[in-house]
């Protein structure tokens, strides 16, 4: 494909196709190293390359930057050991993509769709991610090492699995923000946590607009999101979570565990989610905090103990002495046809 090194600069306009092509290490499509520039407008494809023993089957950053503008496929692109079969992006890069851009079909350990290293990736305009794997991490997205994801407009995960957190993965004070109106439907952690989006040790997802978590499915916790190890998840706007499932652990919606914060203002739903063999059909708080405000509708919700709400502090192998656990209301909020196997039928 193209590589460009050592402050180098490439620009590409037009149409452009990227198919093919193969990398013994980084960015089959694109690479960029040590401050380094890749232009390319117009109508571009990255289909089918592979980086057989690094990163960025379509494009790799590394201390460098790429501006993608226009409409923009990555499809079936592969790193077979390596992050971001789509893009990824490491120390200190970043990534700007903008117009109508596709992620689908792409395989990686990490981030099969997007990956961020100690970077930054910003996507604005049309996005949707489908059909992207992860072996690991993150099928859709993944954002390690303070790293931030910016993603505004419309943007769709849909199908996309890892074994923890299908369609987005925030670590280690890692940041990701989307705005506009956001779908999360039929995603998976296939061994793990957070369905839809999962944020580890000091992260923070912050979710804007009118989202929707549907369909998505966790092996152990938090069918929709989970919030761990003091995380934080906002979400605010018309916020929907429904048919969402943890498989043999708690919280089919939300799940946050060891002093994280969940925070969801205006109007919300729960509905039809489900914890079959664990606790909190809706949402599982561990030594956590969760706070709703504005209208928040909680129907038809099931788990095993707590069918709408499970909240929980006394857990000697999870909770310290000073740990708090709290489910903070704020406006109109209601609970009808929640059912739970043993105790609580809502909370």
């Amino acid at each position: 494909g193209v590589n460009a090194q050592y402050s180098s600069n490439v620009y590409i306009s037009g149409n452009t196709n990227f198919s093919g092509n193969s990398a013994s290490y980084l960015g089959a499509g694109v690479s960029a190293w040590y401050s380094s520039n890749v232009n390319i407008n117009g109508n571009t494809t990255f289909s089918g390359n592979s980086a057989r023993y690094g990163d960025g089957g379509g494009v790799s950053v590394d201390s460098s930057n790429v501006y993608i503008s226009g409409n923009t496929t990555f499809s079936g692109n592969s790193a077979s050991h390596g992050d971001g079969r789509g893009v990824s992006a490491i120390y200190s890069s970043n990534v700007y993509i903008s117009g109508n851009t596709t992620f689908s079909g792409n395989s990686a350990s990490y981030g099969g769709g997007v990956s961020a290293e100690c970077s930054n990736v910003y996507i604005s305009g049309n996005t949707t991610f489908g059909g992207n794997s992860a072996r690991r991490y993150g099928g859709g997205v993944s954002a390690i090492y303070s790293s931030n994801v910016n993603i505004s407009g419309n943007t769709i995960f849909i199908g996309n699995s890892g074994i923890v957190g299908g369609g987005v993965r925030a670590w280690h004070s890692s940041n990701v923000y989307i705005s506009g109106n956001t779908i999360f439907s039929n995603n998976s952690a296939s061994d793990g946590h957070g369905g839809g989006v999962r944020a580890w040790r000091s992260s923070n997802v912050d979710i804007s607009g009118n989202t929707t978590f549907s369909g998505n499915l966790a092996h152990w916790h938090g069918g929709g999101v989970t919030a761990w190890y003091s995380s934080n998840v906002y979400i605010s706007g018309t916020t929907t979570f429904s048919n969402n499932s943890a498989s043999v652990g708690d919280g089919g919606g939300v799940t946050a565990w060891y002093s994280s914060n969940v925070n969801i203002s205006g109007n919300t739903t729960f509905s039809g989610n489900s914890a079959s063999f664990g606790d909190g059909g809706a949402l599982s708080v561990l030594c956590s905090n969760v706070y709703i405000s504005g209208n928040a509708t909680f129907s038809s919700n099931s788990a095993r103990i707590g069918g709408c709400v499970l909240v929980q502090k006394n857990n000697s192998h999870f909770c310290s002495s000073t740990s708090t656990a709290s489910l903070n209301f704020d406006g109109k909020c209601s609970f009808t046809n929640c059912s739970a196997t043993n105790d609580g039928g809502a909370i």
